[in-house]
């Protein structure tokens, strides 16, 4: 887990949604949360829509976020992803629920932090953010591939790949950037160095120097940067 926790409306007839241009910018799907009260206990249940994403080739992408409170004041998330070629009619290709990780612990909090196209509409990029409710801990990010017309999106791991290139433990934030072309996407990396609740700096170093773009090949999941921030 190497990331730290952190339009323009247009109405259209066949649609009751917004239409969103790309954005490098978090959707405000990241993160959802169940309605609370005033002691920030879960009290009844919440869903969310991202804006319509739309390809240049006009095929059509949303994704809606459940969260979904329970009677003992739990919430636990749940993100659809749909694709449709713009006449109404969408199919679902992916769905995240909560999911139980190695260290025995549980993700039940997930949202929509991007989605987006490559340049021709070829490939759709979906990132979620996965978190743990009623904790402070870092969150984590899932990276999707759906190729237009596929019923099935591909996991990726483009920030392990990333980690691999460091030969020493350290620290370093990781987030989507770009696309590159239609089979390569850009995450950028930025320095960090973590404190203690006294304002300690931890003695673990920044991966890098300086915020450092990398490329993430969707097909090979091969990647690329400069090694010189390293």
């Amino acid at each position: 887990m190497g990331n730290v926790l952190p339009a323009i409306l247009i109405v259209i007839v066949c649609f009751p949604f917004a239409f969103n241009a790309q954005s490098l910018k978090p959707l405000p799907t990241e993160f959802v949360d169940c309605v609370t009260n005033q002691r920030g206990v879960p009290v009844a249940s919440n869903k969310q829509q991202t804006p319509l994403i739309k390809s240049r080739s006009g095929i059509v992408a949303y994704a809606e976020i459940t969260a979904q409170s329970s009677t003992i004041g739990q919430c636990q998330n749940s993100t659809t992803v749909y694709v449709g070629q713009g006449n109404g009619s969408f199919r679902r290709v992916l769905r995240q629920g909560v999911e139980r990780i190695s260290d025995g612990s549980i993700y039940d909090g997930n949202g929509v932090a991007y989605m987006s196209w490559s340049p021709s509409g070829r490939n759709l990029l979906v990132v979620l953010f996965q978190w743990i409710w009623g904790t402070d801990g870092d969150g984590n990010y899932k990276y999707f591939l759906i190729k237009a017309g596929d019923n099935a999106a591909r996991l990726m791991f483009p920030e392990r790949a990333i980690w691999e290139q460091f030969k020493h433990p350290c620290y370093a934030q990781i987030s989507f950037n770009s696309w590159v072309d239609d089979e390569r996407i850009q995450l950028e990396t930025r320095p960090l160095i973590n404190f203690d609740e006294e304002g300690k700096p931890d003695p673990t170093p920044s991966c890098i120097k300086e915020p450092t773009m990398f490329s993430f090949d969707v097909l090979t999941d091969a990647v690329s940067g400069s090694s010189a921030n390293f």
